[in-house]
């Protein structure tokens, strides 16, 4: 992005001279340094939270503009009393999204990595649903799978990766980050189902036309097929509610005539 600035006076007269002096290369080089520093010192987790807050900004775009982790920004919300509002809210977010392709956003990558989620996934690929990933994440996949490991836990097998086109430049009046963006748009072109736990993210999907579930769709999913969990259902759940993500009574419910109880 090119970013014409106009400078002039006495500024100017000293960004020139710290040129001549040998401190920067160029006028453009000391504006880019002086705004790095501007950067450092603003608190950009505070104002990512009050974009998150106040102008319904994704959990994806938050944790961007902050220079976050999922898992860092999740917990800075909560230590300042804001839970972000991830997993399903309504039946039509946990509803089976059915056979075929699913892609997943950055969000639900890490929500599947971080919980017992990723166990179902060679299970749900048997039963006819194969879950895409957009290659872009291929480094971070690879961070959460090592986290994984450390903890014992399965790798998820047979998640396949995906190039999805990113616009460098965010659409106005979404603050969705270019990623998102990328990924509902290859659903919308493709027919794929978008597997978001960002309600944010579902709704920009829906209004685009394209069908967009909750993680938690995947263990309804699972259940549908008639196939035995893996694991533990209670271990299950409570892995998802560490992440916090919401699991709505309903779901409960549902669940628990699938497996008989």
């Amino acid at each position: 992005m090119v970013v014409s600035v106009e400078i002039s006076g006495l500024l100017e007269r000293k960004l020139r001279r710290l040129v001549e002096l040998g401190v920067y290369a160029s006028v453009a080089e000391a504006v880019r340094d002086a705004v790095r520093k501007m950067m450092e010192e603003m608190d950009l987790r505070a104002l990512a939270l009050e974009l998150y807050v106040t102008r319904e900004a994704s959990l994806h775009y938050v944790s961007e503009f902050a220079g976050e982790t999922f898992q860092g920004m999740i917990d800075y919300m909560i230590a300042r009393g804001v839970t972000p509002v991830i997993g399903a809210l309504a039946r039509e977010d946990y509803e089976p999204p059915g056979d075929g392709e699913a892609i997943l956003d950055g969000l639900s990558v890490y929500v599947i990595y971080k919980s017992r989620l990723g166990d179902l996934v060679a299970g749900l690929r048997r039963q006819g649903l194969t879950l895409l990933a957009p290659r872009q994440l291929s480094s971070y996949t690879h961070i959460l799978a090592a986290e994984r490991i450390r903890r014992g836990l399965p790798l998820p097998e047979g998640v396949e990766e995906v190039d999805v086109e990113v616009e460098q430049e965010e659409r106005p009046g979404l603050l969705l980050t270019p990623l998102e963006v990328a990924v509902i748009e290859y659903a919308r072109s493709s027919g794929a189902a978008l597997i978001s736990d960002d309600r944010r993210t579902r709704e920009a999907a829906r209004r685009m036309g394209v069908r967009a579930y909750s993680s938690l769709s995947l263990v309804t999913h699972y259940l549908s097929s008639g196939e035995p969990l893996p694991g533990d259902m209670g271990e299950l759940i409570l892995s998802l509610r560490a992440i916090p993500l919401i699991v709505p009574a309903e779901a409960y419910e549902a669940w628990g005539r699938n497996i008989g109880l």
